[in-house]
């Protein structure tokens, strides 16, 4: 930084000076006249004279210097106050200086930090400005097979034309749908979002498994100045979920044909045991009991199964109109002796006059008995579980496009309820609430599966406190409008409803 001072220039006192010089000569030239032209006995006159003009340039001669002295003073003085300014204009450039020198340094430090950063993040990404040359490439890109250094300061169309397989590493399915996209960035007011993409691809003598997403740039303006994408690898995900998808299609075919096999053999007990037999009684109560066992591991296998489906987009629904009430008494019935051999109570409350719903019915008794039967599980003996169902008029949806109304199913219990921090998860795959005693553990698929089945009619399901204690589910399901098409359409991002989890605390 540099700092311009304008110092005033000093006037020397000439004026002083000439006037005293002035009186001194005519003093000296006044002397000497008399002195020369005047009579001897004039000349003590003449001396006098002398005299006297000499102490009047001696006067003026001190009154010359006073005044240069002030002068010089005062001169003396703009020059401390001068010195003074210089001084503090110096050290504020010193200061600006070492400010400077400091942020520099900051910025150094924090691109090295940024670089580090990126350098060590799991992802892969490009950076490419509104003139659609690289800017950033980090050394993850090298997953996909790509070198960051032939990437970094080169414009994406100069590479498409050299490298011809460019746009299928970054996950494009041709060059023009990337050339499509940097033209977008010379319109940055229309920019639009995008999904996210999925793609294989053989990198580095094996094939794996991306996911690409593509983020606007913007300015303070919010006006797109560059694009981001990103890469994710996907490949040890895919390989557990394929391995997981085996291990439950080998357990659901393993298991469904040998149960089934065993729910026949139960029934034809029954049917060739006599009726005066001496034991039929106990014979029937044995089988019986074994059959609700079995049938509750059918269950299971099949709430395996449409989960299965779920993760690979097959999962759909077959709705009809149907009263509610039919339902809620065969789970009812269905879990009667369980309750029964637990002390517990099963009471419901229907409402009078409630209209038909529309739902697939087979999926929402399994989603109710799974909300009775974990009712069951963990409430004490000697309480009662309610099962209510009621128009909640308050609440309607967009279905199919159509403003629909909803109906509530509740099942209330008395147990210990379920703590806060545990229901944000509570409905995720393979969630179980540490801490909670039940008569019976579970493997953690019923609720996930009761979330799916709930928002795959277009409603929702939740848990809240009951009063005085316990817990309340409650379950959105639509009011069947006959105006609506029979089969509800799936939401497009059900896969997202449930995920795997870990065991809540």
């Amino acid at each position: 930084m540099t700092t311009k001072v304008n110092l005033p220039t000093q006037k020397k006192p000439l004026t002083s000076r000439l006037f005293i010089i002035v009186a001194w000569v005519l003093g000296i030239f006044v002397g000497v006249v008399l002195m020369v032209y005047l009579p001897p006995q004039q000349f003590n006159i003449v001396y006098q004279i002398t005299v006297l003009l000499f102490a009047i340039a001696m006067i003026l001669g001190l009154y010359a210097l006073r005044r240069s002295r002030n002068h010089i003073a005062q001169q003396t003085l703009k020059n401390e106050n001068l010195i003074k300014q210089l001084s503090r204009q110096y050290e504020q450039a010193i200061e600006n200086a070492r400010v400077q020198a400091n942020a520099d340094a900051l910025y150094q430090r924090t691109i090295e930090q940024l670089l580090a950063v990126l350098d060590a993040i799991e992802e892969g990404l490009i950076l490419i400005n509104q003139e659609g040359v690289i800017a950033l490439a980090n050394p993850r890109m090298t997953m996909l097979d790509v070198s960051p250094l032939n990437l970094i300061g080169n414009s994406v169309t100069q590479l498409l034309d050299k490298e011809t397989t460019l746009h299928k590493h970054l996950g494009f399915t041709n060059v023009w749908e990337l050339r499509a996209l940097i033209a977008r960035l010379k319109t940055p007011t229309q920019w639009e979002d995008y999904a996210r993409h999925s793609y294989s691809l053989m990198a580095n003598g094996q094939v794996r498994h991306f996911e690409r997403q593509i983020l606007p740039v913007r300015d303070e303006l919010s006006r797109v100045i560059g694009i981001l994408l990103v890469f994710y690898d996907q490949t040890q995900q895919q390989e557990l979920h394929h391995a997981r998808e085996q291990l439950t299609q080998m357990i659901i075919h393993d298991l469904r044909s040998p149960l089934t096999s065993v729910m026949t053999s139960f029934k034809i007990i029954n049917d060739v045991v006599p009726a005066d037999m001496p034991r039929k009684d106990l014979i029937t109560d044995i089988t019986n009991t074994s059959k609700r066992a079995i049938q509750k591991l059918l269950a299971r296998v099949d709430t395996m199964l449409d989960i299965a489906k779920l993760e690979d987009g097959k999962f759909g629904i077959k709705t009809e109109h149907i009263a509610i009430k039919g339902i809620i008494d065969n789970v009812m019935q269905e879990l009667a002796p369980i309750a029964h051999d637990t002390h517990i109570r099963l009471v419901s409350a229907i409402e009078p006059d409630l209209p038909m719903v529309n739902i697939d019915p087979d999926k929402v008794e399994r989603l109710l008995l799974n909300l009775v039967d974990n009712a069951l599980k963990y409430s004490p003996e000697n309480t009662t579980i309610h099962i209510k169902a009621y128009l909640n008029t308050p609440h309607e949806g967009k279905l199919n496009g159509t403003t629909t109304p909803f109906m509530r199913l509740e099942v209330c219990d008395e147990g210990a309820g379920i703590p806060i921090e545990a229901r944000a998860t509570l409905f995720d795959s393979f969630t179980q609430v540490e801490g909670r005693k039940s008569t019976r553990r579970g493997v953690g698929l019923g609720l996930a599966f009761c979330k799916l089945v709930a928002v795959a009619h277009g409603g929702d399901i939740w848990v809240e406190d009951n009063t005085p204690k316990g817990s309340r589910f409650i379950v959105t399901l639509p009011i069947a409008n006959t105006s609506a098409v029979e089969d509800i359409e799936m939401p497009t991002n059900i896969a997202s409803v449930i995920k795997p989890a870990t065991q809540s605390h």
